[in-house]
Formats: structure tokens, C-alpha cells, sequence
């Protein structure tokens, strides 16, 4: 569905996947999952929330290598 496409056709077909399926689109992308929100409301409490902010794997692996400081 997505491949070849440029980005600006990218986005408008993103832009109207979330339209149709109302607030709260999944899209994956290879393994990862992006969830795309558009209700202010639902940002503003995953955003609010310290539990569900956390740094990806890629973190804690620079994290176990370079320790904590300014890069993780």
C-alpha cells in the first residue's frame, strides 16, 4: 500500500486513513507499530502520562554502552 509512493502522496494517504477510522489509527511500518492519534484529548493524556513515556531498546542499549548523559 505504501511502497513507491512519494511523500507528500504518503501523507495525504495517511491523512485519510485517520479520517476514515475516526481517531485512532495503527499503522505498521517493517515490525513497528505507529499509533496516530488526532484527538487533542487522547495526546494530551498519553503525553501527561510518566508511564507510558519511555525511551525505545535502542536507549537502553546506548544507555548500557555510553551510561546516562546528554546522548540517552
Amino acid at each position: 500500500m505504501f511502497v513507491g509512493k512519494s511523500r507528500s502522496k504518503l501523507l495525504k494517504l495517511v491523512n485519510q486513513l485517520v479520517h476514515q477510522y475516526e481517531d485512532i489509527l495503527c499503522v505498521t511500518i517493517g515490525a513497528i507499530p505507529f499509533i496516530l492519534l488526532q484527538n487533542l484529548d487522547d495526546i494530551e493524556a498519553i503525553l501527561r502520562n510518566p508511564q507510558l513515556i519511555d525511551k525505545a531498546g535502542d536507549y537502553r542499549f546506548l544507555q548500557e554502552w555510553l551510561g546516562t548523559g546528554l546522548l540517552t
